[in-house]
């Protein structure tokens, strides 16, 4: 949308063009002549099947296409809402109008199925809305209507004074999110009631939020009251979030400031960034421009804010030297992309700079402005005598993500992933090749996969939604691990056995030594670490062989001298600490006497085993009184006779306590058959009714 000046005449007109710049068509809005008012574009918005909707404010008449309007009152202004089909067309041109004072639009913004949202100022008390005649306070109150695509109201919500006193209201700002919310701009000068809720927050800008019935869900004061220097708010745009950015300026003129406010789904402030913080970078000489100001905004599909500004105030050569950003705001109003160009216009005047700005996707942008003298766009110079519009269209271009590092330590080695960093605005993706359209990994790090020795490259680039920079490279070295040997071996059970390697600098051995003494067989894993840093390991297998089970069978306690056969068994040879070998051998201790056989298995393998035997006196038949019982002969060898005066139980037990015999003995003599028993001590006990007697015997062979 653009403009120029006639004389006494303010005349407007829309264009439609197409993503070159190039021209489809152009519709003029053509005013009256009434000289101290001037006609405006409040709005301009383009439905689902992208027909178009004007809305603004004519004088005295207006005539766009084949229709005319002219205003209920004289030289008093109204509103126009004007539908134009795809091609240029205009469908119908309609009328809101008072029989009293002044009617203002404000926004027109799509809606769906469609239709739009008209917002305004009416005065009453007789109105025309759209052709239909509606009663209203006297006062400027302010509505908003939702239209259809034929003219016709669908619904209209109109604030209604709610004291004995009014001084009205106003609003011009509106927008809808993807659900079919309305958001808009309302400034009540005395208590309202509009859309089921009662505003008393008087001379404030209050942020509405209302559903598809048009019934107030939530509010909240954008700003402090406006009323001579304070912030208004020129402009308000939903996210896909749901979240609401408005644009709010103070009206002190040249001293004017703007800046962006954010607002959560639920209507609280939380984020706010002025045109003073935008860095600074315009001067012509060594005169530097002292004010900045947002003039529009837009949002695109990924909820970026595209932002159009403005410097000036500097006079240089007698020229006011004035400069022009267009900004890119992230999601979290954060800016991460400027471009800037300067305007000089020695008529001294103030114009906006970037009047409009239209985001027609993630990456792009359209800007409107008017400009005299001299503008510089896109490095170009533009010069003219006379104020004109000027348009233009950016693309949004990010820097590849900057800082690109490999791990934490400079040294990679292979077999290891290494961590790959970046720092930049976006999502990061991360490549293996610069054209690859798979990518590995995203995020500011990444982890590589165990790579082998060599020198890579990997690649990162940026996306904010759809908006995607070149690749940047990274290129690393992974450096080899140390070749490493060890020996491996064969060791029989309680051994030790040492690791011998070579091939690193350093090693880390599993028991911290490279002696092991393993209780099975067992595969050690053993580090080595290179004067780089690189560490690989080696494995050392150790079997343990077993050691031959070794036992000897022979009597424990003997008689002093008297002889016995030690036996050995579980080796294939043994050999005894007495010098003998042979698994058998005869011995006949005097004194307690330890005997040890090594054995030798069938693996090689040697294992020990003794036996202590234990040299006690042996008793024979001593004499004894007539009650006493008599044992005899001595040593036995057949049978074993016992003479006792009254009957008993005798029990026979070897010298390791097992019982070998047990029966009656009755008063007298009784022969006890011993040929059974093998040569040696013996312990007899006989159990009388009131007292045992015990006794110690050889038998003899």
């Amino acid at each position: 949308m653009g403009g120029y000046y006639q004389w006494q005449l303010f005349d407007q007109y829309v264009k439609r063009i197409d993503g070159n710049g190039a021209l489809i068509w152009q519709l003029d809005f053509n005013g009256g002549l009434y000289s101290n008012y001037n006609q405006t574009i409040n709005g301009v918005a383009c439905a689902d099947d992208l027909s178009m909707y004007v809305s603004g404010t004519f004088y005295d008449s207006i005539v766009v296409g084949q229709y005319t309007l002219t205003t209920a009152v004289p030289n008093r202004p109204d509103i126009f809402l004007a539908h134009v089909s795809p091609s240029g067309t205009v469908l119908w041109l309609k009328q809101i109008g008072s029989d009293f004072q002044h009617d203002n639009a404000g926004e027109v913004t799509a809606y769906p199925g469609g239709r739009v949202i008209l917002v305004g100022t009416v005065t009453g008390p007789t109105v025309n809305f759209l052709g239909q005649t509606m009663q209203t306070d006297t006062m400027n109150q302010y509505f908003m209507a939702r239209i259809d695509g034929a003219g016709n109201i669908q619904n209209l919500s109109i604030a209604s004074p709610t004291g004995s006193y009014s001084t009205g209201s106003g609003g011009n700002c509106v927008c809808t999110d993807v659900a079919g919310n309305i958001y808009s701009i309302l400034y009540p000068q005395s208590p309202i009631l509009l859309g089921g809720t009662t505003f008393t927050n008087t001379y404030y800008d209050n942020l509405v939020k209302m559903d598809s019935s048009m019934n107030v869900i939530w509010t909240n004061t954008v700003s402090s009251s406006y009323y001579y220097y304070g912030p208004y708010t020129s402009r308000i745009r939903a996210d896909r979030t749901g979240e609401v950015v408005a644009l709010l300026h103070s009206s002190g003129h040249y001293y004017s400031s703007s800046f962006l406010r954010k607002f959560t789904s639920s209507g609280t402030a939380y984020a706010t960034y002025l045109a003073g913080q935008l860095p600074n970078t315009f001067s012509v000489g060594s005169i530097y421009s002292w004010y900045t100001y947002f003039s529009n905004f837009d949002l695109d599909s990924c909820n970026n804010i595209y932002v159009g500004a403005g410097i000036g105030g500097n006079y240089y050569s007698g020229k006011e030297v004035h400069g022009s950003y267009l900004v890119r705001f992230s999601p979290a109003l954060q800016p991460d992309w400027i471009w800037c160009d300067t305007i000089s216009n020695p008529q001294g005047y103030w114009y906006y700079l970037g009047a409009d700005v239209v985001a027609t996707s993630p990456n792009q942008c359209f800007v409107s402005g008017n400009f005299s003298d001299t503008l510089y766009l896109h490095d170009t110079l533009y010069a003219t005598n006379n104020n004109i519009g000027y348009y233009g269209k950016f693309s949004a271009v990010m820097s590849a993500p900057l800082n690109l590092t490999p791990a934490k330590s400079s040294t990679t080695c292979a077999m290891k992933g290494t961590t790959l960093s970046a720092s930049g605005g976006g999502m990061v993706q991360w490549y293996t090749t610069p054209t690859s359209s798979i990518s590995v990994g995203s995020g500011m790090s990444f982890t590589t996969p165990p790579l082998p020795a060599g020198t890579y490259t990997y690649y990162a680039d940026a996306t904010t939604c759809t908006i995607t920079t070149g690749r940047a490279p990274i290129v690393f070295t992974v450096h080899p691990g140390p070749q490493l040997s060890v020996n491996s071996g064969t060791i029989c059970g309680g051994q030790t056995f040492t690791f011998f390697l070579t091939g690193a600098q350093f090693y880390i051995f599993p028991a911290l030594t490279p002696t092991v003494k393993p209780n099975f067989s067992t595969t050690y894993s053993i580090v080595g670490i290179n004067q780089m840093g690189c560490a690989s390991s080696v494995n050392s297998s150790v079997t343990l062989l077993p050691l031959p089970q070794m036992n000897i069978m022979g009597l424990n306690k003997v008689c002093p001298g008297y002889p016995q056969q030690l036996t050995a068994s579980g080796a294939l040879s043994y050999y005894w600490n007495t010098g003998a070998t042979g698994n058998a051998i005869t011995v006949a201790p005097i004194s307690n006497t330890v005997f040890v056989v090594s054995g030798i298995g069938p693996n090689s393998c040697t294992n020990s085993i003794s036996m202590s035997i234990v040299v006690e006196e042996c008793a024979g038949i001593q004499e004894s009184t007539i009650n006493e019982p008599r044992l005899y002969p001595v040593p036995a060898d057949d049978a074993l006779n016992i003479s006792t005066g009254t009957d008993a139980q005798i029990i026979i037990s070897d010298v390791r306590g097992s019982v070998v015999f047990s029966g009656p003995v009755l008063a007298g003599t009784t022969a006890i058959p011993i040929r059974s028993l093998e040569a040696g001590c013996y312990f007899v006990t006989l159990k009388y009714a009131n007292k045992s007697n015990f006794r110690k015997i050889v038998v003899s062979r």
